[in-house]
């Protein structure tokens, strides 16, 4: 410890400085959990015009129409506990590993605000206005994408369970794929962008492989009560489904190859 001879260091004043440190780390993290549960909560009643507890939003994170994979990684993000940002810019890293707290295309910081919204890497851009098109679709206004919307979504509750249920699925599913594929440029590939068309399939891909999962879950005999109900699957998704060569999504669509209204994969 700085400032005191080693042979003045008793156990105990050392153990004291230890947890005085880690109480100091926890503080600032709690800090910004606290920011984000707030933009969380503020967002959440611009959409609905109701202030809910913090409970709430993280009861919320847990929702089941969110992926396990999805949840952790709101989790993750609600405590701001992912190694990115000023995190790498800790006394005790190298300058060499300090640099990784900035975006390589921006030269700004990589916070999870900077990597979801404003990073001018091919992703994130190309995501939301799929995302947003396919929500106008259903007949639903849309409000501009943020870190609150990205946290407080699974809370938001709208007039029917299906617009619900389908913010839910869409601003969790796009989320995290803005983030893995982060991940997957900054980690695996050597900061290489994906082109627009990488991207735009691999969100294509994961919406349909979402509505094959929601039909698969309305067997009743294979999942019991877990099942899902039939008809808050069409709830849900009919009105940005549609099937090639039908000027309408005929009845049977469940069990036929459906495709997103106006979106195909390039």
């Amino acid at each position: 410890i700085s400032g005191i001879k080693l042979t003045k260091l008793t156990q105990a004043l050392a153990y004291k400085e230890i947890r005085k440190r880690k109480m100091k780390k926890r503080l600032k993290r709690r800090e910004r959990t606290l920011t984000n549960l707030d933009q969380a909560r503020n967002t959440v009643y611009d959409w609905e015009e109701k202030l809910i507890k913090d409970e709430t939003l993280w009861s919320a994170l847990r929702n089941k129409d969110i992926t396990k994979n999805a949840q952790y990684f709101l989790w993750m993000a609600m405590h701001d506990a992912y190694m990115i940002s000023d995190k790498w810019q800790r006394q005790n890293m190298t300058p060499e590993m300090q640099k990784r707290a900035e975006c390589s295309h921006c030269k700004e910081i990589e916070d999870m605000e900077h990597i979801q919204i404003w990073c001018e890497a091919k992703g994130q851009e190309t995501l939301w206005e799929l995302t947003k098109k396919l929500w106008e679709k259903a007949g639903n206004k849309w409000n501009d994408v943020s870190l609150g919307l990205i946290l407080g979504a699974p809370a938001i509750q709208l007039e029917t369970k299906g617009s619900s249920r389908l913010l839910r699925i869409l601003v969790s599913e796009t989320s995290h794929l803005i983030w893995k594929l982060r991940c997957e440029r900054v980690i695996q590939n050597e900061n290489q962008d994906f082109t627009t068309r990488e991207v735009h399939n691999r969100w294509t891909h994961a919406i349909l492989q979402r509505v094959q999962y929601d039909i698969a879950m309305t067997d009743e005999v294979r999942y019991g009560s877990k099942a899902i109900p039939k008809e808050l699957v069409e709830e849900t998704w009919s009105k940005i489904l549609q099937i090639d060569g039908e000027s309408e999504l005929p009845r049977d669509w469940m069990s036929r190859s459906v495709g997103l209204v106006g979106i195909q994969s390039q």
